[in-house]
């Protein structure tokens, strides 16, 4: 889908793995995005469950969502409230599957690749309390489920200008050089860094789960920028990295 540059986003990436590409995984995966009023789309892409294009949901939609997650040769899942084109304000979840996923399934490969979960959310969504609760909430429910190795939340374009200025061009596991408004460093990552000097630190709000640890820079993921925040996130990498 389509997306504008000129629409101010907020984006949570979570990096996990996965061996198994269960319908378990995808049926907790939907119930939590229902939870959420991130469920039924407008539009979703399935692969060629949908023909390679996408089209308007229906009823057998959910069934189509969890089949994608185990079916061969289905490489993601790309849906929305609306085109972004179109709708001033929506919703994106973009769920991305490894090439390896097929040798996995078959059991030919024995390297262990990451996929990614995209969350999606315009700024003038999150302007209501409630919406912006259920957001963060929502990612706090698939960190629990899917049990990542890393998850960064922040504005789309200030994400891209924090890699810039670190000179990190893509994600790399085991190698990360950022901190971003919301951030969940796993029980692998926990291990490579001094994480008890975070609880030192003056961030708004961090807890563990599932071993790992979650923070995040102030009391609202729309407040991602300013020279305080700068200041808190600059202190962090120097800290950590």
């Amino acid at each position: 889908m389509t997306q504008s540059i000129n629409t101010p986003v907020i984006s949570a990436t979570i990096f996990y793995f996965d061996c198994e590409y269960s319908a378990k995984t995808s049926k907790k995966v939907l119930s939590i995005l229902e939870k959420y009023d991130m469920f039924p789309p407008s539009k979703i892409h399935i692969g060629k469950l949908t023909k390679n294009r996408f089209v308007f949901a229906n009823d057998k939609t959910p069934d189509l969502f969890i089949q994608g997650y185990c079916e061969k040769d289905v490489f993601g899942i790309d849906m929305a409230s609306g085109d972004s084109k179109t709708t001033p304000e929506y919703w994106r979840v973009d769920w991305g599957f490894t090439y390896y996923k097929n040798s996995r399934l078959t059991g030919s490969c024995k390297f262990k690749p990451w996929n990614t979960l995209t969350i999606q959310s315009t700024h003038g969504r999150l302007q209501n309390e409630v919406i912006e609760q259920n957001y963060i909430s929502c990612i706090k429910d698939l960190i629990e489920l899917l049990q990542p190795f890393y998850v960064s939340i922040d504005d789309l374009q200030n994400k891209l200008w924090i890699m810039e200025k670190a000179n990190e061009t893509h994600f790399a596991p085991g190698k990360v050089r950022t901190v971003y408004w919301g951030n969940y460093f796993g029980e692998d990552y926990c291990k490579l860094f001094d994480t008890s000097l975070l609880f030192c630190l003056p961030v708004h709000m961090i807890e563990r789960i599932n071993g790992g640890v979650f923070f995040t820079l102030s009391d609202s993921v729309l407040k991602y920028k300013g020279l305080s925040i700068d200041q808190l996130r600059n202190q962090i990498e120097k800290q950590l990295f």
